[in-house]
Parts: C-alpha cells; sequence; structure tokens
C-alpha cells in the first residue's frame, strides 16, 4: 500500500456505518476493516447522531431508506449542526432514479453510492472522499486565517491613519496658524487626500473580511427608494462637475418603497456609481433610473457612456483585488473591492447586481432587489417588521 494509501487508513480514522440492516452493517465493517479503517455502526438515524456528536467520524455511509426516519433527514439534521457540518456523508441505497440523487444532493450529501455496493471499490471511494475533505477543510482555514491576517493587519493600519488625517487637517485648514509657504500647503493638501484614500481601501477591506465572516447584520426598514438615490449622487457632485459629466437622476418619489439596511443600500449604489463617474470620460453622461422586471423585481439602474467591459472581463470584476485589463482603467486609483463588496451587500438583501453583457461602449449596471423586498409585498411587510 502506498505511503498515502496507509495515512489516510490508519487506526485513528473513523467510519460511521448508519443502516437499520445488520447483514449490510456486517458486510461493509468485514470490507472497510480489512482495508485498515476503525468502523462503530448505529442501526437508526438517531442513535447515528448521538455517535457523530459524541466522537465525530472521518465518514459517514448512511442508509437512505430506514422505518423510522430517512437518510435525509439525517443528513439535513447534521448539516444544521456546527459541529457536524463538514463531516463527509455518502448516501447509500438501492435507488438510482435522479430524483433520489438530487434530493441527497439538496440536503448537502457529500456522495452517493448505490447498492449492491461493490465492494472492491469502496475503500478507493472513502479515501478519495477523505482527501479531498482534508483539502477542503486545509483550504477553508487557510481562508480563515487570511481574513484574521487582513482584519488585524487593517486595524493596526486604521489607527496611525486617523491621527494623520487628523492632523493633516488640521494643519490644511491652519488651526494653530498659518503654514508659511504656499509649497507646505500643497504638501500637507497631498497627505490628507492620499490619507483618506488609503483609510478608505482600509475600511473596505475591513468590509469585506465582514462579509466574508457573516459579522455584518442587516438593519432593515422602510427605504424610499428615489429619496435614497438622491442623497448617494449628491455625494458624487464635485467629481461630477470636476470631470464635466452630465448626470441624469430619474429615480424620482414615485419609485418603489423597499425593504433594506438603508446604509447597505446606500453603500452598494455609491460603488456602483462610484465606478461610472470614474471611468466616464469629460463630456459624457450618466444616466439613473428605475425599473420593475418581468417578475415584480425593482431594478435600479445606473448607465454610463464610459468604455464598457468586455464579456470576458465581468467575472473579473466580480472578484477582490481584481480590475478590467485595460488601458482606461489603469489610469484610476483603486484596488478592485467596490464592485465585489456591491455584489455581496446586494445578495445579502436577497438581490443581485447585474451587468449588461457584450458592451463595447457604455456600461449598465443593475441592483436587483426580489419582489420580497418591496413594502407592499406581504414578505416585505414582516421583513420590515
Amino acid at each position: 500500500m502506498s505511503e498515502d494509501a496507509s495515512s489516510e487508513t490508519s487506526p485513528q480514522l473513523l467510519i460511521l456505518i448508519i443502516d437499520d440492516e445488520p447483514t449490510q452493517r456486517l458486510l461493509t465493517r468485514d470490507c472497510l476493516e480489512r482495508a485498515g479503517f476503525r468502523v462503530v455502526e448505529a442501526e437508526d438515524g438517531d442513535a447515528g447522531l448521538r455517535l457523530m456528536r459524541a466522537e465525530p467520524p472521518d465518514v459517514v455511509l448512511l442508509d437512505l431508506m430506514m422505518p423510522d426516519r430517512d437518510g435525509y433527514s439525517v443528513c439535513a439534521e447534521a448539516r444544521s449542526d456546527k459541529l457536524l457540518q463538514h463531516i463527509p456523508i455518502i448516501m447509500v441505497t438501492g435507488r438510482d432514479d435522479p430524483a433520489s440523487v438530487e434530493r441527497s444532493f439538496y440536503v448537502q450529501a457529500t456522495d452517493f453510492i448505490t447498492k449492491p455496493v461493490l465492494w472492491a471499490l469502496l475503500p478507493h471511494r472513502l479515501r478519495f472522499v477523505i482527501r479531498a475533505s482534508r483539502m477542503k477543510d486545509d483550504l477553508r482555514a487557510a481562508n480563515q486565517a487570511k481574513s484574521r491576517f487582513i482584519a488585524t493587519m487593517s486595524h493596526e493600519l486604521r489607527t496611525p491613519l486617523n491621527a494623520i488625517i487628523g492632523f493633516a487637517g488640521l494643519m490644511k485648514d491652519e488651526i494653530s496658524g498659518p503654514l508659511g509657504n504656499e509649497s507646505y500647503r500643497e504638501y500637507i493638501g497631498d497627505v490628507y487626500t492620499n490619507g483618506q484614500h488609503l483609510l478608505d481601501i482600509v475600511n473596505d477591506i475591513l468590509d469585506l473580511v465582514s462579509i466574508e465572516s457573516g459579522q455584518i447584520k442587516l438593519s432593515e426598514d422602510e427605504i424610499a427608494l428615489g429619496g435614497m438615490m438622491s442623497r448617494v449622487a449628491r455625494k458624487f457632485e464635485p467629481q461630477i462637475l470636476a470631470g464635466q459629466i452630465t448626470l441624469t437622476n430619474r429615480v424620482g418619489d414615485e419609485a418603489p418603497i423597499v425593504i433594506g439596511d438603508e446604509r447597505r443600500l446606500s453603500q452598494v449604489l455609491a460603488n456602483l456609481l462610484s465606478n461610472a463617474v470614474k471611468f466616464t470620460p469629460a463630456g459624457g453622461c450618466i444616466e439613473l433610473r428605475c425599473e420593475t422586471l418581468a417578475d415584480g423585481a425593482v431594478a435600479v439602474v445606473i448607465s454610463d457612456s464610459g468604455p464598457g467591459i468586455a464579456l470576458a472581463e465581468l467575472p473579473l470584476i466580480m472578484e477582490p483585488f481584481q480590475q478590467a485589463d485595460n488601458s482606461f482603467t489603469r489610469r484610476h486609483d483603486g484596488c478592485g473591492l467596490g464592485v465585489p463588496i456591491a455584489v455581496a451587500l446586494a445578495k445579502l438583501h436577497d438581490g443581485e447586481v447585474r451587468y449588461d453583457t457584450g458592451v463595447t461602449h457604455g456600461t449598465t449596471v443593475r441592483l436587483v432587489l426580489p419582489a420580497t423586498r418591496l413594502a407592499s409585498h406581504p414578505q416585505g411587510r414582516r421583513k420590515a417588521g
């Protein structure tokens, strides 16, 4: 046996068999113990769950059809338990119809084996599942470590940055007296502006880490889309004037009232509008409007006359720290977090961010919220309550 295979079938690795048929359990135990696995058995789902909690196994072989409680129910409960949710569960059944397979994966089973079991292949199947599970666990741990590191570094940066920005602001405004040299005014203005830009990046990173770790909780209430869009647009008036851009806001008071976290939805719209302002050339235009889609969903639409986004680059801009790869985008500041944060915050509201694809000139992006987010919808009223 290879070194890798031996390490994966050491006595420390535990396989739990949950099956109401004694003969099936006996045959499975004999096969796996011969292959070097340690095996425990349960004759029903409740007993199996107790064993899983007492000593979490490396893999569970779960019979689909049992008299008191079927495998679907057992698997669903395991996936709802933080202690058990990452344990690989393989459904074992005489059924091979598509509906049974689909339902198994719907309750988040790891794999599916049909009876009669091919005993010669079963140990290898388990080795593969264990290897894949370990790789997934390693990836999850690495991702958590990365998030902790980024959050720690961001917090460490934010404290001195706030001090730098604060003192630079005092000097820029000459609170304690004149600086005495025009060059110093320019220098301190650059310190203040670049410090604020770096702080914005740090805050974006912290937002992304909080979203990925599930730490952001929505504070939901009724929101008038027209008023929210107007407030967001006003924040960009200096950049719009400086860039000689025409902004037309058609999201008026007649726009629907939705249920959501206004601060977070404003952040979504601000991130998307920021890109439109950033990439629209002088003399260009941006239009804001509201649409009701065929399924009753509501969309806030931002269209600009910038260079557009190639179809192949759309998946790229949805990923953190990525940007469309063209010379126009490279002339602008940014670390590629605005769109991923907008996408994640929209998802927290059961919505999504949609880009028109195949665009060669101009970009249209939509924040789409489902009909259940409308204040007039029964489910929307429950969210507000």
